[in-house]
């Protein structure tokens, strides 16, 4: 199935431009290997992102003066599922990737994740992290895990569970009446991609991908892409499928 990374307006993400068209795996793939963080996103499509900025200022500003601070919209990955919904889904970049090896090391953490989502580990690892293990066993057991999924194509979508988890721990560790989950716009004087709106928990969940096919952990990839024919699914919709 197609994704198609998107600068998008709105909260049902109606409004959008698509930047960039793949396959799951692919696109992850490539962006993940490309870009560092979502401003590397807008540096580089900003000959798509500026004109369509521009070409809707009537919302943007009409968000601005809601918020009392500039906004310039979200990147996000977009997909259309079969009953016409758009899912918006978590860009995984460089720097969340690091963030996944930093999880990794903490084996407290990882054996929450792990005995609260046993469908991505064998039977193996489950038992044996059940267990206060020495750091070299530790580390030979989620190294090996790790480089196993890495080779699969649902591996993008278990990063960002794993993302999530950590960030639903961290709330609930800290308290945390907002969701926080944005890494757009470390500038203060812009809205960040969650202040935009009023609903954070809806919108924190619906940034995530579970939808994931735990019985297909191939561990080779398909080199062959499959042709989907998607139609607009709203006609009041900008350039979705440009």
């Amino acid at each position: 199935m197609q994704r198609y990374l998107s600068i998008v307006l709105d909260y049902n993400c109606t409004i959008s431009k698509t930047l960039l068209e793949d396959s799951k795996y692919e696109l992850d793939k490539y962006i993940s290997s490309k870009f560092n963080n979502s401003n590397d996103v807008r540096i580089f499509f900003k000959n798509k992102i500026e004109p369509f900025l521009k070409q809707n200022e009537a919302i943007i500003t009409s968000i601005e003066e809601k918020n009392k601070k500039k906004y310039r919209g979200q990147i996000v990955i977009l997909q259309v599922l079969e009953n016409g919904e758009i899912q918006r889904i978590k860009v995984i970049y460089k720097d969340d990737l690091k963030r996944i090896k930093e999880y990794l090391k903490n084996q407290n953490f990882m054996r929450l994740f792990i005995l609260e989502n046993k469908r991505y580990f064998s039977p193996y690892v489950i038992n044996k992290i059940k267990r206060n293990l020495s750091k070299t066993d530790y580390e030979r057991m989620i190294n090996e895990w790790h480089n196993q999924v890495k080779n699969t194509v649902n591996y993008f979508d278990i990063c960002r569970h794993l993302i999530k988890y950590k960030d639903l721990k961290s709330l609930q560790q800290n308290n945390v009446p907002k969701f926080n989950f944005c890494d757009d716009f470390d500038e203060p004087e812009y809205l960040s991609d969650c202040d935009a709106y009023d609903n954070y928990e809806d919108l924190y969940k619906r940034n995530y991908d579970e939808n994931i096919d735990t019985e297909s952990l191939e561990t080779e990839i398909s080199n062959s892409k499959e042709k989907t024919l998607i139609k607009k699914i709203n006609p009041d919709q900008l350039s979705f499928f440009d």
